[in-house]
Formats: structure tokens, C-alpha cells, sequence
């Protein structure tokens, strides 16, 4: 009776290990996919203002010009919420606070320079198109800073699921 009582016990033990266990897994999925979607985001507004620069230089419809501008610019402004989500993501990991405040300081940069553009697009595609460069070169700071933040994120979450396995 005590071996059996023993045995139910540790089998008790070893499932609400388990179960916390997968629970942590999931959350760092969470944060994973939150931290991926930020990355995902950031480069493919840039996508977005491409299309957007060719169809001003391409199309008559100023409408539509307009409203894919004003789409751009709806995206510009969900990207508030989105740094927040990374914030508490990383947060949790525990990352230098000083390098996620750099990217998504050089994230904001070019979410500013890419607005100007989408706004300047309805008026002067030309020019948008000229100051493209400029949202190109801060583009491609808040592409290194962000490859920078998504590997120590990658880094560390590589150690907390090891640690997780070694138990």
C-alpha cells in the first residue's frame, strides 16, 4: 500500500510538472510569435509602400490612391499597439531594455518617414518617390536593430527551453 501510494504520488508530481511545463512552452510561443509578427510587420509595411508609390506614379484613380494612402496610414498607426506587445514579450525574457528602446525608437523613425510618404503620395507622387530614399536608409536602420533584438530574443529563448528540457 505504501509502494502504491508512492507511486500515485510521483505520478501526481511528474504531471503537474509536465503540465507546467508545456504551460511555459506555450507561453514563450506567444512571445515568439508576437516578437516574429513585429519583424514580419516592419518589413512588409515597407512592401506596402512600395506598392503604394507605384500605383500613385501608375494610376488615374486618385481615389483609390487614397484610400490604399489611408490603409497604409491605418497601418502606420496599429504598429503603437504592436511595440507594446513586444515590449511585454521581451520584457519577460528579460532583454536589455536598452536595445528593445533603440529598436523601437528606429522602428518609429521609419513609421514617420513612411507616413510622410503615404500622405505625400495623394499630392506629389513624384516627390514621395524621391524621399523614398530616405525611408529606405531608416528602413534599414530598424532592420539591423530589429535583427539584433529577434536574435538575443532567439538566443535567450533557446536557453529557457533547454534549461526546460534539463529540467
Amino acid at each position: 500500500a505504501v509502494t502504491l501510494g508512492f507511486f500515485v504520488a510521483y505520478g501526481a508530481f511528474a504531471i503537474s510538472s509536465s503540465l507546467s511545463a508545456l504551460s511555459e512552452i506555450r507561453q514563450s510561443q506567444r512571445q515568439s510569435d508576437t516578437v516574429d509578427d513585429f519583424v514580419l510587420d516592419v518589413s512588409t509595411l515597407r512592401s506596402v509602400l512600395y506598392r503604394l508609390m507605384s500605383l500613385a506614379a501608375t494610376s488615374s484613380d486618385e481615389k483609390q490612391v487614397s484610400r490604399e494612402a489611408q490603409a497604409v496610414l491605418e497601418r502606420i498607426k496599429s504598429f503603437d499597439r504592436q511595440a507594446e506587445r513586444l515590449h511585454d514579450a521581451v520584457r519577460t525574457v528579460g532583454l536589455d531594455a536598452a536595445l528593445v528602446e533603440s529598436t523601437t525608437r528606429q522602428v518609429q523613425v521609419f513609421l514617420k518617414k513612411a507616413a510622410e510618404i503615404a500622405d505625400m503620395t495623394e499630392t506629389d507622387p513624384a516627390l514621395a518617390l524621391t524621399l523614398m530614399g530616405q525611408t529606405e536608409r531608416a528602413f534599414d536602420e530598424a532592420e539591423k536593430q530589429i535583427t539584433a533584438l529577434h536574435g538575443a530574443f532567439t538566443e535567450r529563448e533557446n536557453q529557457h527551453s533547454q534549461s526546460l528540457v534539463d529540467g
